[in-house]
């Protein structure tokens, strides 16, 4: 650690909220997909939650991290969560912000992808561990009032990236990537970067050394923050990523411990069932007043796991079935951990007490009778109603062939085409799956015959696996075959009821006729017609002219014939006259 002190105070952290900031990074501004603002009622806390959070909510806001705030978009929960060491971490129901936000690409290297990079001729390491990373990013003025919360009667958010908010990790990753460009090169080795931790190799313990301290005088001058007492500083075996990296490679930690047996001054949790009546202890507690519903029969070997130790193992019939592993001790399949009044799938870190394994029986309710929906909607159409037109359109196919029937027929032979089409797609989309799912089965019994000459020596790939897990792929490419043949042979039985409608009615086709009448009548009718017509006009026609004209005539001379007689009248008056004068 000597080569430390040659470092500036001010990289390391002090606090959980001694955090850095990193140097001209741009504030960042969340993108919303939707328009939903959701504001969320804060859990109810204990008095021991809300006097723990307290400091550390101050802590923050001196920091920082967080401001006060009278205009909060949004609005989610709080629920500190209490630390082995006793003090309280800040935790924030951040889903229903996640929900709103646009999801940004996921750029955080893959741990086996970022294990397989290291060189073979890096054989020292160094891991560093940087305080707090997502608090050293800035956040927009217009985005920190989405994660806003409730305490005391006041409303807070943060200025800096929350940890829980689900773009977080890619966010940081982008910023410390931006950042670390600019460090000077390394002498025989590199770094590697996965979220807040870093990776730094050399080939020689002079080339890490080296290489560590121009790491860390680059992250402090752009404003990070390291944990001092997290630092692997220059060694042949570290742990990183879950993995024990060393000169012959990474690989994940197998840990053994050796059994401690339960005293017999203990008190002991039976298992209960309902139908079983060999129940067997699954327990270590003290006092025991808790009912378990558990699968019981197992005859075990229970072990004691010492508040200051590690957890031991578990064995099933002469058989580990469980031991401690690096991510938190995990239980039998299926099985969780009681501890206290909680339920764990892994053993709580730094956990002071005693577990029990139990297994969870949810809550099933049974109904006995369906129940049906009370309500009931109106039926706008009589039975037996086959029309799906207008009473007009109706009034009209009633008079008209050519506006009912014919318009239905229409639409049953859409029906019939789209039908048609789909069964193409479908065969033609089986046709193309064949010898994809051909190929496929040759290649993966390539990849078995490959596999069984490698491990030929030991029996074969199904030997060392188990025959409960070598799977064998059926051959279904003469079941695709005839099914694309039965396809094609529906399609065509479909083709041959295909009706041509698309001239629209024909009244040789609404008669009975067959075609060839049909095609005499057409050129006779027109004959008919005129025929018909010539007729109607020489004998209906012509003699109503005849007798309009004829009468017209007579009314003119009847009118002429009158006036005559008067004008004739008048003269023979007017020479009576005259004589007798």
């Amino acid at each position: 650690m000597q080569l430390l002190d040659t470092l500036p105070s001010a990289l390391w952290s002090t606090s959980p909220t001694d955090v850095g900031l990193i140097k001209d990074q741009d504030p960042i501004k969340v993108k919303l997909v939707k328009s939903d603002r959701p504001k969320l009622k804060q859990y109810p806390l204990t008095q021991e939650a809300q006097e723990g959070i307290g400091p550390v909510i101050e802590d923050m806001l001196k920091a920082g991290i967080l401001r006060k705030t009278d205009t909060p978009i949004c609005k989610t929960p709080i629920f500190p969560v209490k630390k082995a060491n006793g003090r309280w971490r800040m935790v924030q129901d951040l889903r229903a912000v996640n929900a709103i936000v646009a999801p940004e690409p996921v750029e955080v290297a893959n741990p086996h992808t970022l294990l397989n990079s290291i060189d073979s001729q890096d054989k020292w390491f160094s891991v560093v561990d940087l305080s707090n990373a997502f608090f050293s990013v800035p956040l927009d003025r217009e985005s920190q009032d989405l994660f806003a919360f409730q305490y005391g009667g006041q409303m807070y958010t943060y200025t800096r990236l929350p940890q829980g908010f689900t773009n977080s990790p890619t966010l940081y990753s982008q910023a410390l990537r931006a950042s670390m460009t600019k460090c000077s090169p390394l002498t025989n080795g590199q770094y590697l970067l996965y979220v807040d931790d870093i990776l730094i190799t050399g080939h020689t313990k002079q080339d890490c050394e080296l290489n560590t301290l121009i790491v860390l005088r680059h992250l402090y001058a752009e404003g990070h923050k390291v944990t001092k007492t997290k630092i692997q500083l220059c060694q042949t075996k570290v742990v990183y990523l879950g993995h024990i990296l060393s000169q012959n490679g990474a690989y994940r930690p197998v840990m053994t411990v050796s059994p401690h047996h339960l005293p017999s001054t203990h008190a002991l949790c039976f298992c209960r069932t309902n139908n079983r009546t060999d129940n067997v202890r699954v327990g270590v507690t003290t006092g025991c007043n808790i009912t378990l519903n558990a699968t019981c029969g197992w005859v075990w070997n229970i072990t004691v796991c010492n508040s200051t130790g590690v957890p031991d193992t578990l064995t099933l019939n002469g058989t580990q079935v469980y031991g401690p592993s690096d991510d938190g001790g995990r239980t039998v399949t299926a099985a969780l951990w009681l501890c206290g009044t909680g339920l764990w799938q892994a053993l709580p870190p730094h956990w002071s007490g005693v577990c029990t394994l139990v297994y969870l029986t949810p809550t099933i309710q049974v109904y006995n009778k369906l129940r049906y929906s009370t309500h009931h909607y109106p039926h706008y159409r009589p039975k037996r109603d086959v029309g799906l037109t207008s009473e007009g359109t109706k009034f009209l196919g009633g008079l008209f062939p050519w506006w009912g029937t014919i318009n239905n027929a229409h639409n049953i032979d859409k029906l019939h085409i789209q039908l048609e089409n789909l069964t193409s797609v479908v065969s033609n989309g089986f046709a193309a799956l064949t010898p994809w799912v051909a190929a496929v089965r040759a290649t993966l019994i390539q990849y078995r015959m490959a596999l069984d000459i490698l491990l030929a020596s030991q029996g074969g790939l199904c030997h060392v696996i188990g025959d409960q897990c070598c799977t064998y792929i059926p051959d279904i490419a003469g079941n695709i075959s005839n099914t694309v043949n039965h396809l094609n042979d529906l399609l065509a039985e479909m083709k041959k009821d295909d009706v041509d409608l698309t001239g629209g009615w024909s009244f040789w086709d609404w008669l009975s006729w067959g075609d060839w009448r049909g095609k005499i009548l057409f050129l006779v009718m027109p004959l008919i017609v005129i025929l018909v017509l010539l007729c109607i006009f020489t004998t209906c026609v012509i003699p109503c002219i005849k007798s309009c004209i004829t009468r017209l005539i007579a009314v003119q001379m009847h009118i002429l014939f009158s006036q005559y007689q008067h004008l004739a009248s008048a003269e023979k008056s007017e020479s009576l006259c005259q004589w007798c004068i």
